[in-house]
């Protein structure tokens, strides 16, 4: 008798913030969307993004259009609450100098109450130029940088310039809460590596022990050791298949000199196996597709995740060895790679600029 599929623990995310950022509004559905794809549901957790646009409805309650909404998000009993601000602080409630005021005050009660466990608040100021134009857009810019003067003691806010990196923050800041909190927000732990030396030991053991596939995705690859034992890989294997998507253009030239040499030693017209071993894809604009990096093959895959150090250092990350995770993580590769540009030419490649 086959088993039911085991129910995701799902973790509630409720956006709080003025008029002002709703790109901001809209890019965390795409963001967590991504994220649930990728990452998330390896933990078995899946995260749903409420918003009051979207979730709340017409009605009347005796606290007024913010004790609705309050009622119907669940804001007491969330998992993680985003504020977002930059010039507009929004409109006043009964208790509040806004609603977004309102909100994260009673997410940061909720917290206090529960001992520091949930829910977990992240809020980001845009640090944006802005000159007001009027006493009434000063006076909102005021509030704004009132409340963030008087933030809570216990709470570390985060400054961002623009919506791209907004979107890169958030995205790494909830992938890092997932990963050392998947155990205590009611989903699966899985083995976590946290050092250099680790990193090199599994990308080692991953490519020597590939039979059938091998993936990977990113664009920093700068290890040319790591870059050779693929190529080692490949010819001592002819059917191994080989995925490599690209996110922008490759950061090192060991990477673009390396995928010059994947298409000397394998044609992607060849069909001597019986079918297609070399697939390279390119997301030019990596709004379209947020960059992962996961390498892979049919036994064992690994998410290779923020460090916990420093910005832009990828040392720290998870290991699946489960059959249903390691084909997940293959079967979102593949999809990647479909709706992805295609560079499986010299010609392609060489013409790719290296950002270093």
């Amino acid at each position: 008798m086959p088993t039911k599929p085991e129910r995701h623990r799902v973790l509630k995310l409720i956006v709080a913030s003025p008029g002002d950022v709703q790109p901001e509004r809209e890019m965390l559905n795409e963001v967590v969307g991504s994220l649930n794809q990728s990452i998330a549901s390896h933990f078995n957790l899946h995260v749903q993004v409420l918003r009051w646009e979207t979730d709340a409805y017409p009605g009347f309650h005796l606290d007024g259009p913010q004790g609705l909404i309050d009622e119907v998000l669940g804001i007491d009993n969330c998992d993680i609450m985003v504020g977002i601000f930059w010039k507009r602080f929004g409109t006043p409630t009964k208790d509040a100098g806004s609603g977004t005021e309102h909100e994260l005050r009673r997410a940061y009660a909720a917290w206090q109450k529960s001992g520091g466990e949930r829910p977990h608040i992240m809020v980001y100021f845009k640090d944006k130029a802005y000159a007001p134009r009027s006493p009434k857009e000063l006076e909102q810019w005021t509030q704004v940088l009132e409340f963030r003067n008087q933030f809570p003691k216990e709470g570390l806010w985060w400054l961002y310039k623009d919506e791209r990196e907004f979107e890169r923050l958030v995205w790494r800041h909830l992938t890092q809460y997932l990963m050392k909190n998947a155990g205590a927000l009611g989903g699966q732990s899985y083995t976590v590596f946290k050092s250099p030396e680790d990193l090199r030991t599994s990308f080692a053991r991953i490519v020597n022990e590939a039979q059938e596939i091998l993936y990977v995705t990113g664009s920093r690859s700068r290890d040319e050791k790591y870059l050779q034992a693929i190529e080692k890989r490949l010819s001592e294997v002819p059917q191994l298949v080989h995925y490599r998507v690209l996110f922008g253009s490759p950061h090192h030239q060991v990477l673009k000199d390396h995928l010059v040499q994947l298409l000397k030693m394998r044609s992607p017209a060849d069909r001597s196996q019986g079918f297609k071993t070399i697939h390279l894809g390119l997301y030019e604009r990596t709004l379209r597709q947020f960059e992962t990096f996961i390498l892979g093959n049919e036994q064992e895959a690994q998410v290779l995740l923020p460090s916990f150090s420093g910005v832009g250092e990828y040392n720290s990350g998870i290991i699946f060895t489960a059959i249903d995770e390691v084909e997940g993580l293959k079967r979102f590769v593949k999809q990647l790679y479909m709706g992805s540009e295609i560079v499986e030419t010299p010609a392609k490649v060489k013409a790719l600029k290296v950002l270093r």
